[in-house]
């Protein structure tokens, strides 16, 4: 299990501030991708290994897969086909870090607090960030 909350914590350690950079300026597009990434991150994972055991054909149709679904969801909400874009970025991001890594062999636990309090740090200045911006815009 902490092998998925590792994958969770860096998924979204990674293409959160990535996506908030290049595109979802807005709080309600911060909070979008954190829930695409919530729900898909854990589904691909489950799929990885227990339905297709690690198979690495899995691994590459599975990151296409996710790339569309989450373009999709982006490009839904912009209108904009930065979304898909965006999408292909993020995952290529956090996909090539995870394979690293995992090629380092860290101590799971040691990465799974040193990625969560990372995260637990990271999130709630976004979201600071992004309310701010979206108070700016308001007010302008």
């Amino acid at each position: 299990m902490n092998a998925f909350l590792f994958a969770l914590c860096l998924t979204l350690l990674l293409e959160v501030p990535f996506s908030f950079l290049l595109k979802g300026r807005k709080t309600t597009g911060l909070f979008l991708i954190f829930i695409t990434n919530v729900i898909s991150n854990p589904v691909f994972n489950a799929l990885y290994v227990y339905a297709f055991g690690y198979s690495q054909l899995f691994f590459y149709l599975g990151e296409a897969a996710i790339i569309l679904i989450e373009g999709l969801v982006y490009f839904l909400y912009s209108r904009s086909l930065w979304g898909l874009g965006v999408s292909v970025l993020a995952n290529t991001l956090s996909a090539g870090v995870g394979y690293g890594l995992n090629q380092l062999s860290l101590p799971a636990d040691l990465a799974l607090l040193v990625s969560a309090a990372l995260l637990l740090l990271e999130l709630p200045l976004l979201f600071i960030i992004a309310y701010r911006l979206d108070k700016g815009k308001r007010q302008r």
